[in-house]
């Protein structure tokens, strides 16, 4: 008889923990009276932010949107041994308009050695 146990280790987002509620909102554009700009706004609590021309307000996305992106991205392509113990912290700029996000990955190591053969 064989008896398997199969133990779901799929990751998810939480493996890098929740965004921060200040920037975990939708962006809404709004026209101002100059040419070719729009208002950027919080979705969340109305606030303006930012101006942007025309063309951006096109290709821009939330906060949300783009680092869920980038975590899935994490999440399918790399082994998932690699992604344990993971931490992220997000750092915010301009009235939160612009953020980062910086996720260290302890458990990936990768040899480097130089051309003198030194190694790490």
């Amino acid at each position: 008889m064989n008896n398997v146990i199969e133990i779901n280790t799929a990751l998810s987002r939480n493996t890098f923990g929740n965004l921060p509620t200040n920037i975990d909102y939708d962006v809404v554009f709004e026209p101002t009276k100059a040419p070719h700009k729009k208002y950027v706004v919080n979705g969340v609590t109305g606030e303006y932010l930012d101006t942007v021309g025309e063309q951006h307000s096109k290709g821009c996305v939330s906060h949300p949107a783009f680092f869920h992106e980038v975590q899935d991205a994490m999440i399918d392509e790399l082994p998932q041994h690699q992604l344990l113990n993971a931490t992220c912290e997000f750092k915010v700029a301009r009235n939160t308009s612009w953020a980062l996000m910086d996720v260290k990955l302890p458990e990936v190591r990768v040899n480097i050695t130089t051309n003198k053969g030194v190694g790490t």
